[in-house]
């Protein structure tokens, strides 16, 4: 996970459920991240660093996807209302893949035409995929069985031997993975092979053609949503050898590969021998990277699917065919709880209880959604918190502080001065506080926020896995190197520790509430927003998941259907 300038992010396309990491508020400013931003601010997924674009302006006008423009505005009423009759097949534009690897990349079409042991379903649960079950004693060792008629696209058996192969393929140091790190790195034996100290992975033993133990380097329960990530994914040893991994991948996924033309379109048939849940209806899924403007083909009839800017979603107004829903992402305001006035809680819990949330133009005009929670409401785990602003309670904060009648006047770091002054300023009307407003590059916020020497600062986070532990730990944890407020509770890291061994799931979600509740309360950092992915979907897609996919961030074209089938 790492840090990303605050900005204004109409559409994150991360994939499913792939990655988490802090960028800046829309308009604000980064936290600490290897990754150099981009003249648009940039979102990478944690160590994953996967990244994806977006513009930041007042107005929220950005690209979907890199190379494609945003199309010109729309009325409502030239979006299909009606839904004719047609063949059972799915038409994305997305940017063209560079590769199909998945432990390269983690494009839309990888998801759907190779698989791991787990994945998710429409809940966002982890669920068998390869594996029929699992099983762990302490949540550091955890055995899998694999489904007895699991196989590749040709028709080969998939065994526990291609588990381990793709394993050690994705951490072989020479393949430079960019996510291999982060999700593979809990496995004893992976930091050494990823540092060319060990030829294989100590911790991954075939017990026999239909069993594979995975040793951690501690009890971590979240490991299963880690493996629902594309560098997890299963790849033929044959295939790979052949060379044609990039381009003709041989999976076990859901759909396989028909036809890859470059430069133009992706088309995958349904997979009759899928062992998942659910069984894909949709026949053919065909992506093009052809596409000049996405909203005059969905016009057309040509698409039916798009993601879009909300900019252009506030053009589209309440069509039927819009869609939006929230993202595995959050802004927030972050306090030094080590510089004061911030080394007192009372003033953090005042500042936190004094934001204007109104006044973030994103919220205003429907790009965020305004929220207190730090657990993305659409995890298991997550609660929706409606934001609040209760100044009368703040006051009586301030006043019961040890900065009572002497509040130091206060610098609000940030990337975004346009975004943050309304912010500052009805904190000064509500609080009679002095908030300074001052205005930085994203490497110098990044070097404040590392060495703690700010006040406050605006930042976002985006996650890598759909895992409350991933919104959480990292940024509360004492030490932990993501940690840029200096917070430390030991009773918050007893039970962040106590979460990642519990492997009931509804247990842990108690457990990661109870945290976020603790935090909230400690107030090391005031969450803002969540962010919001826009689309428009043509009237026979229909979706069994409890949120429409952004593309992307699909958890696969399974749970999707077309109505009105030829």
């Amino acid at each position: 996970m790492r840090f990303k300038p605050f900005v204004p992010l109409f559409v994150i396309l991360v994939l499913a459920l792939a990655a988490c990491q802090a960028l800046p508020l829309p308009g604000a400013s980064p936290a600490p991240t290897k990754t150099e931003p981009t003249s648009a601010a940039t979102v990478t997924g944690a160590t994953a660093q996967v990244k994806a674009t977006v513009a930041v302006t007042t107005s929220i006008t950005a690209t979907p996807d890199a190379g494609l423009p945003v199309a010109p505005r729309t009325p409502a009423n030239a979006l299909p209302t009606t839904a004719p009759a047609r063949p059972n097949v799915l038409r994305i534009a997305i940017g063209a893949p560079k590769t199909l690897d998945p432990a390269l990349a983690s494009d839309p079409p990888i998801a759907e035409i190779l698989n791991g042991l787990v994945s998710h379903d429409a809940k966002l649960n982890v669920v068998p995929e390869l594996a029929e079950k699992w099983d762990t004693a302490d949540a550091k060792t955890w055995t899998f069985r694999l489904r007895k008629d699991a196989k590749f696209h040709d028709g080969k058996p998939l065994t526990a031997r291609d588990i381990k192969y793709s394993f050690e393929r994705a951490t072989a140091p020479a393949l430079k993975s960019p996510s291999a790190a982060l999700y593979l790195g809990d496995i004893v034996g992976v930091k050494e092979k990823l540092a060319g100290k060990a030829t294989e992975v100590s911790g991954i033993k075939v017990v026999d053609d239909a069993t594979i133990q995975i040793t951690l380097d501690a009890p971590k329960s979240y490991f299963l949503a880690k493996l629902a990530h594309p560098v997890a994914f299963v790849v033929d040893q044959a295939n790979v050898e052949s060379g044609q991994i990039a381009t003709k991948p041989n999976g076990a996924g859901s759909f396989a590969m028909k036809e890859f033309v470059p430069n133009q379109r992706i088309v995958l048939a349904r997979n009759a021998a899928y062992v998942g849940t659910p069984k894909p209806s949709i026949e053919q899924v065909t992506y093009r990277f052809d596409v000049t403007n996405r909203i005059a083909a969905f016009q057309a009839g040509e698409l039916d699917l798009v993601s879009i800017a909300a900019a252009e979603a506030a053009e589209v107004g309440n069509a039927p065919a819009l869609k939006s829903d929230p993202l595995l992402a959050f802004g927030y305001v972050a306090f030094n709880t080590r510089k004061p006035p911030f080394d007192d809680v009372k003033v953090r819990q005042a500042f936190a209880l004094a934001l204007a949330r109104d006044k973030i133009s994103l919220v205003a005009n429907g790009s965020v959604i305004a929220s207190a929670n730090i657990i993305p409401s659409v995890l298991p785990s997550g609660n929706w918190l409606a934001p609040a602003a209760d100044i009368a309670k703040a006051k009586q904060l301030l006043a019961e502080s040890k900065y009572k009648g002497k509040l130091p006047d206060v610098t609000w770091l940030t990337t975004g001065r346009e975004t943050i002054a309304p912010l500052a300023s009805a904190l000064k009307d509500a609080l009679g506080v002095n908030v300074i407003v001052q205005a930085t590059d994203f490497a110098a916020l990044q070097k404040q926020a590392r060495e703690l020497t700010y006040q406050m600062l605006d930042i976002g986070w985006v996650g890598d896995y759909a895992d409350a532990q991933n919104f959480l730990e990292p940024l509360v944890r004492a030490n932990d190197p993501d940690n840029h407020t200096g917070y430390a509770n030991p009773a918050v890291d007893k039970l962040i520790s106590q979460a990642a061994a519990e492997k009931d799931p509804a247990a842990r979600a108690k457990l990661y509430q109870q945290i976020e509740q603790m935090v909230l309360a400690d107030a090391p950092i005031a969450p803002l927003y969540h962010y919001r992915a826009f689309g428009l979907a043509q009237l026979y897609v229909k979706t069994s998941l409890q949120f429409f996919p952004a593309l992307g961030f699909v958890p696969q074209t399974r749970f999707l259907a077309i109505e009105n089938v030829h």
